[in-house]
């Protein structure tokens, strides 16, 4: 399916020069290599080579992102950590090591391919606990919102995580941040947050996936343009079972609707999953 998709990217963006990384030396990706060597020739794509390094972002940004965790997140020493992730999670459980930094870029670049129009990727993120993920999100969420003025949808599953982090940022300082979930006792403390939303005030949200889906984007946002959906511990969905918290179930096509609404003022979101 991912050979198809990646087919049909080329054909739609008239590519004048194609790149393959292989992972693998198997009869399966031997085959699928000719079969892209004989579309290229199909298209007339003359300029097709073997990529030897690794995915190097358009916006090298590490140093911004740095120095937002340490002058906004009140991080002074802050580094980024190398976390283990599976090289080849297809084929074995061979770990490499990865920079925080190199996806924190990899986030942010994709996101400025999506903003500008262009062909970008959704990322899905697992990482063990301890490994620094809300930094992960939090870094590139604050650096986007100030850059592009647009609003980043946190969704947590449990008020505790979501809580713990608006209380952690805004003990630092950092006041464009508020979250929606049942402690919101009253109504007027309800539309005071989701007036603040839709004034510009609010860059991070922090939101249940029933808070979520309870409201239309429209009432919850106004006319706001969302840089990331970013659904955090997605993993519990699966540990839990289909009986757990149904609403994630149909989150996919209230962010689909999201996009749709979007796409239709001339920009493509980027929606990512932790």
């Amino acid at each position: 399916d991912r050979y198809i998709e990646h087919i049909k990217n080329i054909k739609q963006n008239n590519y004048k020069k194609i790149a393959f990384k292989k992972l693998c030396q198997t009869s399966v990706s031997d085959s699928i290599l000719q079969s892209l060597k004989a579309y290229c020739s199909y298209l007339n794509i003359n300029t097709l080579f073997e990529l030897k390094k690794d995915y190097i972002t358009s916006t090298p940004i590490k140093e911004e992102l740095k120095n937002i965790a340490r002058t906004v997140l009140k991080r002074d020493d802050f580094e980024f950590r190398l976390i283990k992730f599976y090289k080849q999670p297809d084929i074995d459980q061979e770990l490499e090591d990865i920079s925080q930094g190199d996806i924190m870029e990899y986030i942010v670049d994709e996101a400025e391919k999506a903003y500008s129009g262009k062909s970008y990727r959704d990322i899905f993120i697992t990482a063990p606990t301890g490994a620094g993920k809300s930094m992960i999100f939090q870094l590139p969420s604050i650096y986007l919102a100030k850059k592009y003025k647009k609003l980043i949808i946190i969704i947590e599953p449990l008020k505790g995580l979501m809580n713990n982090q608006w209380d952690n940022l805004k003990k630092v300082g950092f006041n464009n941040v508020a979250y929606l979930n049942s402690d919101i006792a009253t109504i007027t403390e309800r539309e005071k947050i989701v007036e603040s939303i839709k004034n510009g005030e609010i860059d991070l949200l922090y939101v249940s996936p029933e808070t979520l889906l309870s409201h239309s984007y429209e009432s919850l946002i106004g006319d706001r343009e969302v840089g990331l959906i970013i659904v955090d511990e997605a993993h519990i969905v699966t540990t839990w079972g289909v009986g757990f918290r149904p609403d994630y179930w149909y989150l996919g096509s209230y962010i689909n609707k999201l996009r749709t609404r979007q796409n239709k003022s001339g920009q493509s979101k980027k929606y990512f999953d932790f």
